[in-house]
């Protein structure tokens, strides 16, 4: 990216419209005096003269001494120079004339090179943290660049809603154009496991092949499938009708098949809305699954289970 620098924004109109100038002399030199060249640049200019195939006579220097440019390299225009491997300084010039104009008709590009990347420090979220869902903690990260940006301003809060592996990532830009982007790593923990309460065995009518006790529904009736349904897809939609409680910010949905009279979990998912899709490959048809859904309120989930319902697989 190319960061051209305005040098005339302090003087009189009349001084800036010389200083702007290509020169007395027919020959030009593309670009603008104060361009800025970075890291994923390298200068690169063309100079044209007159007219095509007119010889032309260079130089180039660095610095800000005041000795005079020697034109010792000479070429055809329109002639492309290229100036890699400079270091970062500023008072950079390419010089030209056609090898027939008088001495003094002399065209200056001046330039600076800037390959320095920004600084960027983050030291929240620490690379590795670990944070419990909906856990409040502030960003601290800084750059020494204008341009600073993270998922989130510095001092707001970092994201912890979904759980499991997250990233980070803090982009800096300096007038030149150099860009650095740094990635803190962090991991959300979910909620740990909540066992189900204690509830007594309630039969149900005798079903070949299948177990003759299920935990106790609750508010099964809001919840799709319906109880006790027969459902032919191993990924099925799970949905909790009128349930959705408007102070939750998301929930945790747990599936268990019936094994015996054990409970075995085969999913653990954190939707924000009253609905998930089953992944494929967690369901077995010809089983029974348990499915719970429970809220996080202000930060923590409720003390009781918003739904209980059971659902079989077709085999």
């Amino acid at each position: 990216m190319l960061v051209r620098a305005k040098i005339c924004l302090l003087v009189p109109a009349v001084a800036c419209a010389i200083a702007a100038a290509p020169g007395l002399g027919a020959t030009t030199i593309s670009g603008s005096d104060g361009d800025v060249w970075n890291a994923t640049t390298t200068p690169t200019y063309t100079i044209t003269a007159s007219e095509p195939g007119a010889e032309i006579k260079w130089s180039f220097r660095g610095g800000d001494s005041g000795e005079p440019d020697d034109l010792n390299n000479t070429g055809e225009s329109p002639l492309t120079i290229t100036l890699p491997g400079l270091s970062d300084a500023t008072g950079y010039r390419l010089v030209a004339r056609e090898t027939n104009d008088h001495e003094d008709d002399r065209t200056r590009r001046r330039f600076a090179v800037d390959t320095t990347p920004p600084l960027v420090e983050i030291d929240t979220p620490a690379p590795g943290a670990v944070y419990a869902q909906g856990q409040q903690v502030e960003a601290d990260y800084r750059c020494d660049e204008a341009v600073c940006a993270g998922p989130v301003p510095d001092g707001s809060l970092v994201p912890t809603a979904t759980a499991g592996p997250q990233s980070f990532l803090v982009t800096a830009a300096d007038p030149a154009g150099n860009i650095v982007t740094v990635q803190r790593d962090y991991w959300v923990e979910g909620p740990a496991p909540i066992p189900l309460e204690p509830a007594p065995l309630v039969p149900t009518p005798p079903r070949v092949g299948k177990p003759t006790v299920l935990p106790s529904p609750a508010n099964a009736k809001h919840m799709r499938p319906h109880l006790g349904a027969t459902v032919r897809s191993t990924h099925p939609l799970l949905r909790w009708k009128e349930l959705r409680d408007p102070r939750a910010q998301l929930y945790n949905v747990q599936v268990f098949r019936l094994s015996g009279k054990r409970l075995v979990k085969v999913l653990s998912v954190f939707p924000t809305s009253n609905s998930v899709h089953v992944p494929a490959g967690r369901l077995t048809p010809g089983a029974i699954y348990v499915w719970r859904v429970w809220p996080m309120v202000n930060g923590k989930y409720t003390a009781k289970a918003l739904g209980i319902s059971n659902f079989h697989v077709e085999k």
